[in-house]
């Protein structure tokens, strides 16, 4: 089964280290988005476009082209012949572009969203920029020309046309329904639909590759939980910290897009944050964010139904997308690869704890001690090849202390301090720091690979000791608890 990945950031560049991973994945091509076709009504023209970096690894190259929603809504009325030639023309001049930077493309695709009653224009469009593609040298033997579908296209009798002016075509099964409610959702993924549509593609004679989703996105919802469209601000970890907005839920997904218990779970997270206060212009207050999250188990269910399934023209799959950096909506590379090496998935944390004396600080003082003030730094390390999940409730680090004296807690690289009291029953209660006998340090997001380091934890002179670090993070929706703890030993 072949493997490929849509890359739809900018600028395009392949690490060695992502390049390693993408060869143990087993992705062969990269479809990497070049350029988005607007229009003026008349004339068409490319802009948002690639810049192209250094590539490392193995994989082709396919450049992907699609229109603005603009261009789509003038789809109906600008002539074939003019989009051909224009689009054709763009085309040429991105293929010039990028092998000059040493890209080497193995060929096209065209990613264009048009209604399905627009499918048989389409479809004329792709044979006319294809031969014009030949014509100009651009399209040469060895090299592909493909085009992504909508999954309502499937049930159209213009289908057979698109596949026909294809080398292979790639349904995308995936966000087929968004809901128009927050009380309506509906997940990513659409694994009801995709032995059904695998099989309507296949009947069209040509090869095909089933498009799969293992990415997140956000939609913005009014106070009413009506659907306002999509939303492209805040990051939802960043989210989270942000004093204007507050958790409403936070829930795994079963197929129906309601709450799932561990046999039903789909392997995707929702979490929903309420605006608290209005924006500076007294909009906003009420409205919702609502995160969809992805974990491996969303992209192992896919791929599960894809092998056991697939007719005898599917390839393979194409997945969306290539992760971004420290991007939480999409699944991050070692999970693809634990997924679809059929490995277990396992979240792994490294904890250290170093401590130095820092008696300059009661240098000016009249304080004397036996014991100087020390200051402790907490490293920790995600070791495993799964992210956490995105919630209030991530990671959190309980660090104890003999008693009262914490003078300092600063929070480095983590998104929250709390000092508070720990009972000798173990429950713990915020407090202010000077009687404070414990810290909770919090993370809303950690991804595999990453590391956090906290600020300067600093205790007084003839202070207590650090005696337990415990720690707890939420994954794959939670219904895995990892727990722990350990004495740090100086």
């Amino acid at each position: 089964m072949q493997i490929g990945m849509w890359y739809w950031n900018t600028p395009f560049a392949i690490m060695p280290s992502q390049a390693k991973l993408l060869d143990e994945i087993g992705v062969t091509t990269l479809y990497v988005r070049t350029s988005t076709f607007t229009t003026d009504g008349k004339r068409l023209k490319r802009s948002v476009p690639q810049t192209w970096g250094a590539q490392s690894g193995s994989q082709k190259v396919v450049l992907t082209f699609n229109f603005d929603g603009g261009l789509r809504s003038h789809l109906s009325e600008l002539p074939v012949e003019t989009m051909a030639r224009d689009v054709a023309a763009g085309i040429g001049r991105s293929r010039k572009e990028a092998v000059a930077q040493g890209i080497k493309v193995s060929g096209f695709q065209m990613d264009v969203d048009c209604p399905t009653r627009l499918l048989p224009k389409y479809a004329e469009l792709l044979v006319k920029i294809r031969q014009r593609l030949v014509a100009n040298g651009d399209l040469q033997p060895g090299q592909s020309f493909s085009a992504t579908a909508l999954q309502t296209w499937l049930n159209s009798r213009h289908y057979q046309d698109l596949a026909d002016a294809c080398d292979f075509v790639v349904p995308q099964f995936y966000e087929g329904e968004i809901g128009r409610s927050i009380d309506r959702i509906h997940p990513i993924s659409d694994t009801d639909n995709l032995v059904p549509g695998m099989n309507r593609a296949d009947r069209t004679g040509h090869p095909f590759f089933a498009g799969l989703g293992i990415y997140g996105h956000s939609l913005l919802f009014s106070p009413k939980g009506k659907l306002i469209g999509t939303y492209h601000g805040l990051k939802p970890e960043e989210a989270l910290r942000h004093p204007s907005l507050e958790t409403q839920s936070e829930i795994a997904l079963d197929d129906r897009g309601h709450q799932a218990d561990p046999k039903q779970y789909i392997g995707e997270n929702l979490l929903v944050l309420r605006a608290m206060k209005p924006d500076q212009f007294g909009q906003g207050l009420g409205v919702k964010i609502a995160y969809w999250v992805p974990t491996a188990e969303m992209l192992r269910r896919e791929l599960n139904i894809v092998r056991t399934s697939r007719p005898s023209n599917c390839q393979g799959v194409i997945l969306y997308r290539f992760p971004e950096p420290t991007d939480a909506l999409s699944l991050p590379l070692p999970t693809v690869r634990a997924a679809i090496l059929g490995e277990k998935t396992q979240p792994s944390l490294d904890i250290k704890m170093t401590r130095k004396a820092v008696p300059w600080s009661l240098i000016g003082t009249e304080k004397t001690a036996k014991v100087p003030p020390y200051e402790y730094h907490l490293t920790l390390r995600s070791l495993g090849d799964v992210p956490t999940d995105v919630s209030p409730h991530a990671l959190g680090i309980l660090l104890r202390f003999s008693g009262e004296g914490i003078d300092l807690a600063e929070l480095g690289a983590f998104d929250s301090v709390i000092p508070g009291i720990v009972s000798s029953e173990g429950s713990f209660q915020p407090c202010a720091l000077p009687h404070a006998n414990a810290l909770i340090l919090k993370s809303f997001y950690l991804g595999p690979g990453a590391t956090l380091r906290s600020g300067a934890i600093r205790v007084a002179a003839d202070g207590p000791k650090l005696e337990k670090v415990e720690y707890h993070a939420k994954f794959n929706g939670g219904f895995v608890p990892y727990l722990g703890s350990n004495e740090p030993r100086f």
